[in-house]
């Protein structure tokens, strides 16, 4: 069915992670553990009953440039399964369930991944474990997300959602970079740098989104900071996973290697011609 979609401006709230990193803010503080980002309201037809809304926010956030600096800010790392996926209304300063003293304003709603927990590089987890990302999904159990909002009292009718956020699936395996707060479940500490979806642990994510200058990194990157004997492990349980696969990862970022060698190659040749061309100018006149 054709979308419809329709773009206004809205004023959004998300809990603020406190990492350290360099700060990028889209928006004015409001309060010690949140923030108000400016953020786009998007209006969907998603079906033929019914019309949704979602608010896109562009959170605040510290960007990393190594995987050094965003392992040392991260409170966990991990690798797991994805074994389910929930929504839940939770206080915006607190990350936690609402009280009587909760505004309704920081009444917000959370998307609650359920992990089977794989391999801890640092920190530890507390069973069962479960990490929240602010915000829900898009053209996800809709439904759902309506009914915890409205038995929750939130007094808005569109869904809001994280910009930049990454597609975590029930079943897939991530490598996750979090970070915990006082008294809640782990949360992401950027919408890109947090989850790296282990069907190619050599594929390379961020730096696009909000800083040029962030690095970009793959799984590869930031399990090697724990050691190489960390790496050799892992990807050698990972060929012993995937034996189709492996190879053709391999392949590929052997192929991208030699495309940027050339590449440079080509520059070097190019700058070269354009410096005799210049001095045989110079020589002219």
């Amino acid at each position: 069915m054709k979308k419809i979609v329709y773009i206004l401006f809205a004023l959004t709230v998300f809990t603020l992670s406190s990492c350290g990193g360099s700060s990028i803010e889209n928006g004015n503080s409001d309060y010690n553990s949140g923030s108000v980002y400016n953020g786009i309201s998007v209006v969907r037809e998603s079906s033929a009953e019914k019309e949704v809304k979602y608010s896109i926010s562009m959170p605040s956030y510290d960007y990393y440039r190594s995987a050094v600096e965003l392992t040392e800010s991260a409170k966990i790392v991990m690798t797991g399964k994805v074994t389910g996926i929930s929504f839940q209304v939770w206080d915006a300063k607190t990350a936690q369930p609402p009280t009587e003293k909760t505004e309704e304003r920081h009444r917000w709603l959370h998307t609650v991944y359920d992990i089977e927990v794989a391999t801890i590089y640092k920190g530890k987890m507390v069973e069962p474990a479960q990490i929240f990302i602010d915000g829900g999904l898009e053209d996800y159990r809709v439904d759902e997300q309506l009914k915890i909002m409205k038995e929750m009292d939130v007094q808005r009718d569109d869904i809001n959602i994280q910009r930049g956020m990454p597609k975590i699936e029930i079943g897939e395996t991530y490598l996750f970079v979090l970070h915990q707060h006082e008294d809640s479940i782990p949360t992401n500490m950027t919408p890109h740098l947090s989850f790296y979806n282990l069907r190619d642990p050599l594929i390379t994510t961020g730096g696009k989104y909000y800083a040029k200058s962030e690095a970009q990194m793959s799984a590869k990157d930031v399990i090697s900071v724990f050691g190489e004997d960390k790496w050799d492990e892992f990807w050698t349980q990972w060929q012993n996973d995937n034996p189709n696969t492996w190879k053709e990862l391999v392949d590929k970022a052997e192929a991208e290697i030699t495309w940027w060698k050339n590449y440079d190659e080509l520059e070097e040749l190019r700058k070269a011609s354009q410096s005799s061309d210049d001095a045989e100018s110079l020589a002219i006149d």
